[in-house]
């Protein structure tokens, strides 16, 4: 991996952002190899939680602007399906996603690092980061990233953002919802592990089940909700992770999760 590392310790995955001199942009290769890593990692039994966080002061910049003009000489169509392969395919593989994503929200996270922040499913923030829909800046709206945003802040203030490009700080971003706790910077990945491993000691089968409810009822009907729901419910309840969980806590001891 040439922006990407990766560090696996009890259960959890941590995956840093590594292209610091510009800022981790959500470049083509950086794009292709975080899905490459994702794509394993939610298959990998071994793995129970993703820390994804970023490499020297930016948690990511957005877009590679050197790559984006670059782009420009090329044609509509390949332009289109370099961006469904690498940033479509990212959010759109975030959106279905079934094994908890925690943010450790470094520094700057603009534009798709800012969209890339609201995907995760948890996310703390160092008290030194900032954030901002900034592409219009540059004379672009924020396409991509539109959707994960305005499900986290609402309509109103993702367009408020996407038109102003106004930079949040740590605290106002944490008003707002795109993340959960600001930390000390120098504390970060330290209280975002400690987080991590409360999520480790669960079901994994009762958090697959349960990611994917929260991932498919997003925009569903409520009675269509409601019914989907519970056939999942019964899913979850023929899990032996269930069985395991129901007889542990009767016989006071920790379950032995399968995964099943």
């Amino acid at each position: 991996m040439k922006f990407l590392k990766k560090q696996l310790e009890d259960g959890m995955l941590t995956i840093t952002l590594n292209d610091p001199e510009r800022n981790n942009p959500l470049s083509y290769q950086l794009c292709t190899e975080l899905i490459t890593v994702l794509k394993k990692a939610e298959n990998d039994s071994d793995i129970k939680v993703i820390i994804l966080t970023g490499q020297g002061k930016s948690f990511s910049a957005g877009a590679d602007i050197r790559e984006f003009t670059e782009g420009l000489e090329q044609s509509s169509v390949r332009l289109y399906e370099n961006g469904r392969a690498a940033t479509a395919e990212l959010f759109c593989l975030g959106a279905k996603y079934t094994k908890p994503i925690i943010g450790a929200i470094n520094g700057y996270a603009l534009g798709g690092g800012f969209g890339l922040a609201c995907l995760c499913h948890v996310a703390f923030a160092s008290e030194k980061a900032k954030f901002g829909l900034t592409e219009i800046n540059i004379g672009l709206f924020p396409m991509v990233v539109l959707p994960v945003v305005r499900k986290i802040i609402g309509e109103r203030k993702a367009l408020e953002l996407s038109l102003s490009a106004e930079i949040l700080k740590a605290n106002e971003a944490c008003k707002l919802g795109v993340i959960n706790y600001v930390v000390p910077h120098d504390h970060l990945l330290q209280e975002v592990k400690a987080f991590a491993k409360k999520i480790v000691k669960r079901s994994p089968a009762a958090i697959k089940i349960g990611l994917t409810a929260f991932n498919e009822t997003h925009l569903m009907e409520s009675n269509r909700a409601i019914n989907y729901l519970n056939s999942l419910r019964v899913v979850n309840y023929k899990s032996s992770d269930l069985y395991e969980g129901a007889k542990a806590f009767l016989e006071k001891r920790e379950a032995n999760w399968t995964g099943e």
